[in-house]
């Protein structure tokens, strides 16, 4: 994390693999990678355009291009290119751009998309005036009749959950795992306890801001049995790891955990990873808030 760049998970290697896994979660969990009326609507665009914000490794514009015709084109914005594809890998119809969605977006930008895409940037907002900044300033890419998707999880929700089985499993170590974590210092104003100060605002937000047919859905994110949740909670597991390296470690700090409590870190993370392995699981609700700009 820098003043630039406020993500606090760092871009490692192994956090674009996590990125990665974590994108093909959400979309088995929501069940879809576009809500079916945004997907009504690029029906009748014979050239899409596509915008996805803070988009990472790019995974999203890549498994949704798969939907859409060759004429389609896409463009990835983030304030880091570190987890950007390798150019030889992108097609010729798909660009990445370093922006910061927190600062208006270039001119050349302003109202050319069909589609605006955001999900999960939870970890780089710092304050209800941040999520406000970035929905007026991702609003303005898009074309009149255009839409925007904005998925975010719940994380001050989450819970660890027993199993419904025979033999329920432990969730001690889970729960104070998933407590350093919500409760961490730079998390706080993160995730804070009312919503409408974090996420939960963007239902009003797009509405003050002109958008029409704004709705949420929210998905929980064990909805699909046993598979969502072994892979939601290796997923949420993963994001800071068990502490052990150096650059983990620095991550841990970055959070505002001290020494202490880096240490308490790294002697639950085995045991929260063993109650998963026994049947424990996090469960929290997955937000996914769309709308549309009027046509003129």
């Amino acid at each position: 994390m820098t003043q630039d760049d406020p993500y606090l998970i760092g871009r490692s290697r192994q956090e674009t693999e996590r990125l990665n896994r974590q994108h093909q979660f959400y979309h088995k969990t929501i069940g879809y990678l576009l809500h079916p009326s945004i997907t009504s609507h690029l029906a009748t665009v014979p050239n899409p355009r596509i915008a996805d914000v803070a988009t990472g490794t790019g995974i999203f514009l890549r498994e949704v291009a798969k939907s859409l015709p060759p004429t389609a084109q896409f463009d990835g914005f983030d304030i880091s290119p570190d987890q950007f594809p390798a150019p030889e890998t992108v097609p010729k119809n798909m660009r990445f751009h370093v922006v910061n969605a927190k600062q208006p977006f270039p001119a050349e930008f302003i109202g050319k998309f069909h589609v605006v895409h955001l999900r999960l940037l939870v970890c780089a907002m710092c304050s209800v005036e941040d999520w406000t900044t970035v929905a007026r300033n991702v609003i303005a890419l898009l074309k009149p009749g255009g839409a925007i998707q904005w998925t975010e999880g719940h994380f001050r929700a989450m819970l660890p959950v027993l199993r419904s089985s025979p033999v329920p499993a432990g969730t001690s170590a889970l729960d104070t795992f998933m407590g350093l974590w919500i409760n961490a210092p730079e998390m706080k104003d993160k995730m804070p306890l009312d919503i409408s100060k974090a996420f939960g605002c963007l239902l009003r937000v797009f509405k003050e801001l002109g958008l029409k047919s704004v709705m949420r859905d929210v998905v929980p994110s064990d909805r699909l049995g046993e598979w969502g949740r072994k892979e939601g909670t290796e997923v949420e597991l993963a994001l800071f790891g068990s502490g052990m390296s150096r650059e983990e470690e620095k991550l841990l700090k970055g959070m505002g955990l001290g020494d202490e409590e880096v240490q308490l870190w790294k002697e639950v993370y085995p045991k929260a990873v063993q109650e998963k392995e026994e049947g424990a699981y996090v469960m929290f609700p997955i937000h996914v808030t769309f709308g549309f700009k009027p046509s003129r």
